[in-house]
């Protein structure tokens, strides 16, 4: 089998996208999954975030490097899971610190939610509950399903609506993260800024890693 994409091996330029199940991989239960996205979507921390050509509702924690740091009380139950999905990150990059910033979640209440397109200055895993919906990485998509994990690393990624035929919720955990070197060697920040050098120009095209549906 290949070899997991460990951080410390990975050039700065190179966009790979991570594409697993946290079920079938073993990073959680199909029963923890599925009573999470039933408590996300009776949480009271939700908030609308709209912009010219989107609107998803949003709620947000920081870890403040503390990877221990537990989630504010309307999201506790998320602690373990988010510990998981964190020991999995740290599985992959080997000798590498991974050192988490900021969970981020997003609630696609109907095809007419979306995010737009945007990148961010550094790591970031999401994991997919509910409705299957599209994630479009540079110019692909990949199908999100129901506990489905895609880790990336700079490359720019949106959520288009989906119109024409009725869509149920969809919720998404993104935890943004660097690993130590990443601090060592590159400007991190949750924000996309223009410019920052934190991915140089002219990386390859997004390539599939693992289980990620693409369509």
């Amino acid at each position: 089998p290949p070899p997991p994409p460990h951080c410390l091996e990975a050039p700065a330029h190179a966009m790979v996208v991570h594409a697993y199940n946290a079920v079938s991989e073993g990073v959680t239960t199909a029963e923890e999954v599925d009573a999470a996205f039933a408590q996300l979507l009776a949480s009271p921390g939700w908030r609308e975030l709209e912009t010219k050509t989107s609107r998803r509702m949003c709620d947000q924690y920081t870890f403040e490097g503390d990877s221990g740091r537990p989630p504010p009380p309307h999201l506790r139950f998320l602690h373990t899971l988010v510990g998981r999905l964190l020991d999995r990150l740290q599985s992959d990059c080997g000798d590498d610190e991974v050192i988490p910033m900021q969970c981020f979640l997003c609630l696609y209440e109907d095809g007419d939610d979306s995010c737009p397109a945007h990148a961010h200055d550094c790591r970031q895993l999401t994991l997919s509950f509910g409705a299957e919906r599209s994630l479009m990485v540079v110019d692909r998509p990949y199908r999100m399903q129901h506990g489905d994990v895609v880790v990336l690393d700079g490359e720019r990624h949106s959520v288009p609506a989906q119109r024409g035929a009725p869509c149920e919720p969809r919720v998404s955990l993104n935890l943004f993260f660097a690993t130590a070197l990443d601090l060592a060697t590159r400007p991190v920040s949750v924000n996309g800024r223009a410019g920052s050098g934190y991915r140089p120009a002219g990386g390859a095209a997004a390539k599939g890693r693992g289980r990620g549906r693409q369509g």
